[in-house]
């Protein structure tokens, strides 16, 4: 059965998180904490694949239904519970303003492109004043699910020699 859990894809996933939770504690001491996130997305595209490649019933708009009510109750409290700890330190409407324009980005799942343009680097000074900062990452799972979603739907409809192709293409881009 594709759903059943996989322990060991359950453990480096784990191992991801704490790369970069120790990272962000002691960024001196864990200073290549942050390949955690590349780790994570490998293990995302792996479970993305593994649960297509047996078939079944796949559609877009199933897989996005099942995503969207996985990330986006808890990216809206995470927003409104951000917005209520740093109201009182939002002192002029540039503030309030910003902090609206990042959350609005981080709704539609294009905070990571937004900050890209903003910041210009993830460890800018300017970056440090940004609760939501690390929604980036988000936005970017957002992007590579819708992204996995249209792919998976051309693939399943293409010939072998197209779905072959293309898996070919596709690994070579990494």
């Amino acid at each position: 059965d594709s759903r059943r859990f996989l322990l060991h894809v359950g453990g480096l996933r784990g191992l991801a998180i704490l790369m970069v939770v120790l990272f962000h504690l002691c960024p001196q001491w864990f200073s290549n904490g942050f390949y955690g996130v590349d780790v994570f997305f490998v293990i995302s595209g792996y479970l993305l694949f593994y649960g297509w490649r047996d078939g079944g019933d796949f559609t877009v708009v199933s897989f996005v239904k099942k995503k969207v009510w996985r990330i986006y109750p808890s990216l809206c409290v995470l927003i409104l519970l951000t917005g209520l700890s740093v109201a009182p330190f939002l002192y002029d409407s540039l503030a309030a303003l910003a902090f609206g324009k990042n959350s609005l980005y981080s709704l539609l799942g294009f905070s990571n492109i937004y900050y890209i343009r903003a910041y210009s680097d993830y460890f800018a000074v300017d970056s440090n004043m940004n609760p939501l900062l690390h929604t980036w990452f988000l936005s970017a799972t957002i992007q590579m699910y819708l992204l996995w979603a249209v792919g998976a739907t051309i693939l399943r409809h293409a010939t072998k020699r197209t779905q072959l192709i293309s898996l070919i293409f596709i690994a070579s881009l990494s």
